[in-house]
C-alpha cells in the first residue's frame, strides 16, 4: 500500500476530527436509548499545503502530489497516512474526487485543503 507523500516544508497545516457513530432512539416520553456503533473514533483530516515548491530538478512537489492523487484514482484507492498528532499510521482514502492546486508565484503552489478520511478494514 502506498504512503501519503511528505515534503520537506514547514508550510503544512493538518486539521484532525474524530467522530463516533451513535444511534439515538427517543421515546415519546423523552427518554433516550443510545447505542454506540463504533469502539473507536474514525478520523478525518484536512491537509493544507501553503508552499509546494517547483525547483526545476526532477519531479516537483506539486507534480508529486498530483501523481499520487491520480494513482489513487481520487476517492477510490486507499493509502497509509501517518497522523502527526500521535504518530499512528492509518489507512485512509481521499474524501473527494477532485484535487485543486493553486499557483501563487512562479515557483510556489498551495492547496485549499485536501480532505482524507480513515477507512476501517
Amino acid at each position: 500500500m502506498a504512503d501519503f507523500p511528505t515534503f520537506p516544508t514547514r508550510s503544512i497545516t493538518v486539521r484532525r476530527k474524530a467522530t463516533f457513530a451513535t444511534k439515538v432512539q427517543t421515546a415519546t416520553s423523552g427518554r433516550e436509548l443510545r447505542a454506540s456503533w463504533q469502539s473507536r473514533p474514525k478520523h478525518e483530516y484536512q491537509i493544507t499545503f501553503d508552499g509546494l515548491v517547483t525547483d526545476g530538478e526532477g519531479r516537483t512537489q506539486p507534480e508529486t502530489l498530483m501523481a499520487f492523487y491520480n494513482s489513487m484514482r481520487g476517492a477510490y484507492g486507499t493509502f497509509n497516512f501517518t497522523d502527526p498528532l500521535d504518530g499512528q499510521v492509518r489507512t485512509c482514502r481521499f474524501l473527494d474526487d477532485s484535487l485543486e492546486l493553486e499557483r501563487f508565484t512562479a515557483r510556489h503552489w498551495k492547496t485549499q485543503g485536501i480532505k482524507i478520511v480513515e477507512v476501517f478494514q
